[in-house]
């Protein structure tokens, strides 16, 4: 009897635990990042990565196009699909 009432108060506690740290991460936004002075930059991930040289960089216009352009390509006449991968690219 005591085994499972320490079992069920161990399993609440370990639930309000983690309760507090999913509400702050699900408010912080992913993002894409920037490229800075030859560096890619995402503070979410709290990450710098150094661009090689002679690499372009396409803006994030330049990046949905293409997007669009293969979502298209990809779903061709099926409307069903297109809609999937309109809603997937955002």
């Amino acid at each position: 009897m005591n085994k499972r009432i320490l079992l069920v108060f161990g399993f609440i506690f370990i639930l309000l635990g983690c309760d507090q740290g999913i509400e702050k991460e699900v408010k912080k936004e992913i993002g894409y990042g920037v490229i800075k002075d030859g560096q890619y930059q995402n503070s979410y991930f709290g990450m710098t990565v150094k661009v090689p040289e002679g690499w372009s960089v396409q803006s994030q216009a330049q990046l949905d196009e293409i997007s669009e352009t293969g979502a298209d390509i990809i779903a061709g006449d099926d409307e069903n699909l297109k809609g999937a991968l309109k809603v997937s690219q955002k």
